[in-house]
């Protein structure tokens, strides 16, 4: 399966996932190459400080999204979502 095929979908969709949370500021989506455990990786840019119940929390909504998402694709245990403080 060429899993970066469906690299506009996803990436619309997590924009789309920025739009719904204060928190976030911006996305990226990388197709990593063949040889690592993943084929996607979501790095979403943080605009403030976040507890650590906040951000593991604000991670595991942003997971959870992205899951049922890919999930249309075959894809959902293929990505890692990072989450970066700017």
């Amino acid at each position: 399966m060429n899993s970066s095929k469906y690299y506009d979908e996803l990436y619309d969709y997590a924009l789309n996932i920025v739009s719904k949370y204060e928190e976030l500021l911006d996305c990226n989506l990388h197709v990593l190459p063949k040889g690592f455990f993943v084929t996607f990786e979501f790095i979403f840019k943080i605009k403030k400080e976040l507890s650590e119940e906040q951000f593991n929390k604000l991670g595991r909504n942003i997971s959870q999204e992205l899951y049922y998402f890919c999930k249309k694709f075959g894809v959902e245990n293929n990505f890692v979502v990072v989450l970066s403080k700017y």
